[in-house]
């Protein structure tokens, strides 16, 4: 099983972002960022995924119901995508999805993490393994966490995948990060890797009893978001 992970940054590429346009513009920020051309990073993205051909794809910062994203799920669901994400009821939330190659769908199980509000957690069981994905909120949030400690004891019997960006910015945030990885490795570092991933707190952690030799990671900075992405080949251990 292959799996893809990246920040989009709500398609803004590497330069432009939501959060910024909000505090300069106020109320028109939203109809201003809708007027940016975002057709070089949708296409930039797309691009990744034909490359490494994934069977699981985990985006943060989706722009969910944005035009963007509705011609990108499009695009995915013509490569053979599914997407999967929750379903919320604000106009424009920015959240944690999936895209499920179509033909693994009936073996998916749908996990309610108990955090998943504002869309930034979303699980799945998959065969033995769960697969977690997640946009920790920049601006520390003792529930978020608490549910989050809760939830991977919930599931510590198990095989299980973390990934996403766990936005290690402040202290507190990089102090519950490190409480993970007492119930978790860090791929990345355990494969000798000296630097982390990103400065920003993009990680991939797998639970104490996966086997890591056979677990092949690779990052990659394309130019298409403020974030890296990667790529996790899970073939040895999960395969279809």
């Amino acid at each position: 099983m292959k799996v893809l992970n990246l920040n989009v940054n709500d398609f803004g590429g590497a330069d432009r972002h939501i959060e910024e346009y909000k505090k300069k513009y106020g109320g028109r920020y939203l109809s201003l960022w809708d007027k940016i051309n975002k057709t070089k990073e949708i296409e930039g993205i797309e691009a990744c995924v034909d490359k490494y051909l994934p069977d699981i794809v985990i985006f943060q910062e989706y722009d969910i119901n944005s035009k963007e994203a509705f011609e990108f799920t499009e695009d995915m669901k013509r490569k053979g995508y599914v997407l999967k994400a929750e379903k919320l009821e604000y106009k424009r939330p920015s959240m944690t999805v999936f895209f499920i190659r179509d033909n693994m769908i009936d073996q998916v199980e749908y996990i309610n993490v108990g955090h998943s509000r504002n869309g930034r957690a979303y699980a799945i069981r998959i065969k033995d393994i769960v697969i977690y994905g997640t946009h920790i909120p920049p601006k520390y949030d003792a529930d978020f966490w608490s549910e989050l400690h809760s939830f991977i004891r919930r599931i510590s019997s198990e095989k299980y995948l973390l990934v996403g960006d766990f936005n290690t910015i402040n202290y507190k945030n990089r102090n519950e990060f490190i409480a993970l990885l007492n119930n978790a490795v860090d791929i990345w570092k355990e494969k000798g890797n000296e630097n982390s991933i990103s400065m920003i707190g993009d990680y991939v952690l797998s639970s104490p009893n996966m086997d890591i030799n056979g677990i092949n990671i690779t990052s990659f900075d394309e130019g298409f978001s403020d974030h890296p992405g990667v790529y996790v080949n899970l073939t040895d251990i999960v395969s279809f």
